[in-house]
């Protein structure tokens, strides 16, 4: 396995994430859950609808139900662009980006949505395909559970998910366990008993704003400060961690609702700079409070919902154009990286404090360094509607190893490909990016040096491995510095290209530490 819990990284407001020093030894009996979603154009077809674009260049849409940008009512509309595209939920290049992305933050289980009556089982068997496939690469992938509907009146999707996926004994690898079972949110009530003896099973708790009614809820979203579930008041099982939610002074509403608590919401308020939204206020104070109380589990809401179907009313909020879970780039809960608005902040930020809650592994000081093998796989799958299809093939040397070793004079770098090299050509192949001085602040995000074969004196090749030297006085009086490896980008000028393009290792703005 690949283990990114001792990387470095900065993200792009200058936050570095904490160190072994900082959050202590891993704890091996706390655990985070993220909400996942899986019904990305498994619902209505049309579109894709983009609410950010619609309303960029159609402001007097928000206030026109019959306004011709939007989609047709009860179609489901994106808040804003993935970092991947207008994806389908069939699509094994983002499950695969995924399970990396998702192990590099230290995620234990992923927690399906089925709570709105169906389970999506195409999606969720492409995702297992995928993330068996990491694993068998060396990605220590999340596990899957999933979350069913809010009440105990019909188990069917309990029984229709036992009978697909746990029952035949599929992809047990990727099962996650709680208390010596396989983990299930639902009602146990009106389960076959066969069913009732396989999971444990925890009561999806509905409301954002009551504690629990029984001693097996849990929650999945609640306002600050949030109720604390099972266990004992001095140590409980579960809490839960979103990044906004769809309330209005105590009820539940719309988060297209002017007075939403979105992601700037905290202290009981908005932060109404323009640039709120960046800092995930909202979410970290519910990471502070849900460190205080430390449960076993936190649940963190969410990864990837991204799309909310159009209405023109909900639970007494009645409006020209109304979104019940997401809206726009302030109000809406997703972490995965997006085009534009956020970025990939909220991942980082995410990463952050489940290093604070879990702790970490110390940093490797022995000089070598690993990647995971087979993320350089080509993309090819339609997207969202009937126009997108998406495909990369620019995944081609897949680094899986690399070295620092140094003397009085040299500072050596050797990478290693999981299959030999391709001919050394172009502005892109095989560059080895170094930030020196381990700060953002100097050089193109925070890289002082970026090295190819071309502006060293001193390169070798051969097979799979490259070898560069470079003089050691470059690197200042004490060896301490990061660094990764990147091949065959775009460019070099957009650092959200190290998530879509060629290998990069590691993967992000995570980087590798050397110090002497």
């Amino acid at each position: 396995m690949v283990f990114a819990n001792p990387w470095p990284a900065t993200d792009s407001l200058g936050r570095k994430l904490p160190t072994h020093e900082e959050v202590g030894a891993p704890r091996k009996d706390r655990y985070v859950a993220m909400f996942y979603f899986l019904w990305q154009y498994q619902h209505s077809k049309t579109g894709p609808h983009d609410i950010t674009k619609i309303l960029a260049e159609h402001p007097e849409a928000r206030q026109d139900a019959d306004h011709p940008a939007w989609g047709p009512p009860g179609h489901y509309h994106h808040f804003s662009e993935p970092l991947f595209g207008y994806y389908r939920s069939t699509d094994e290049w983002v499950y695969r980006k995924h399970a990396e992305m998702l192990a590099d933050a230290d995620i234990d289980v992923i927690v399906f949505d089925c709570s709105n009556n169906f389970t999506y089982k195409e999606s969720y068997m492409a995702l297992c395909r995928a993330f068996d496939q990491a694993q068998r690469d060396g990605v220590d992938v999340p596990k899957i559970a999933f979350l069913c509907r809010f009440g105990p009146n019909w188990p069917g999707e309990v029984v229709e998910i036992y009978n697909d996926l746990y029952g035949p004994g599929l992809y047990e690898n990727l099962w996650f366990h709680w208390k010596g079972k396989p983990l299930i949110m639902a009602y146990p009530e009106n389960v076959p008993d066969e069913i009732q003896d396989f999971f444990t099973f925890r009561a999806p708790m509905p409301t954002y704003f009551d504690g629990p009614s029984r001693p097996d809820h849990w929650s999945w979203a609640q306002v600050c400060p949030q109720h604390s579930f099972g266990g004992t008041k001095r140590h409980p099982e579960q809490m839960a961690v979103a990044v906004a939610q769809n309330a209005v002074a105590g009820k539940l509403s719309a988060l297209s609702h002017p007075d939403a608590q979105g992601r700037s919401f905290h202290k009981g308020k908005d932060d109404t700079r323009p640039d709120a939204y960046q800092y995930g206020f909202n979410f970290e104070e519910q990471w502070d409070y849900a460190l205080e109380k430390d449960p076993e589990l936190i649940f963190v809401t969410g990864w990837n919902e991204w799309v909310a179907m159009r209405l023109n009313a909900f639970n007494g909020y009645e409006a020209p154009v109304v979104f019940v879970d997401l809206f726009d780039v302030e109000h809406s809960r997703d972490i995965e990286p997006m085009k534009g608005g956020y970025g990939d902040l909220y991942y980082y930020q995410l990463v952050s404090n489940v290093r604070k809650f879990k702790g970490m592994e110390a940093p490797d000081t022995s000089g070598t360094y690993s990647d995971y093998r087979g993320d350089t796989m080509h993309r090819d799958h339609p997207g969202w509607g009937d126009k997108l299809h998406y495909i990369d093939q620019q995944g081609r040397n897949d680094i899986i190893k690399t070295a620092v070793m140094h003397d009085s004079e040299f500072v050596r770098f050797r990478v290693e490909t999981a299959a030999p090299l391709t001919p050394p050509e172009g502005d892109s192949w095989m560059l080895l990016l170094i930030d020196t001085d381990r700060s953002r602040k100097t050089g193109w995000e925070g890289y002082d040096l970026t090295v190819d074969f071309r502006s060293s004196n001193y390169w070798k090749l051969e097979d799979n491995t490259l070898e560069l030297a470079i003089e050691r006085e470059k690197f200042g009086d004490t060896l301490d510095f990061e660094f990764k490896w990147v091949d065959n980008l775009n460019r070099l000028g957009d650092i959200m290209d190290f998530y879509t393009c060629g290998d990069t290792a590691p993967g992000g703005r995570f980087n590798y530490r050397f110090c002497e």
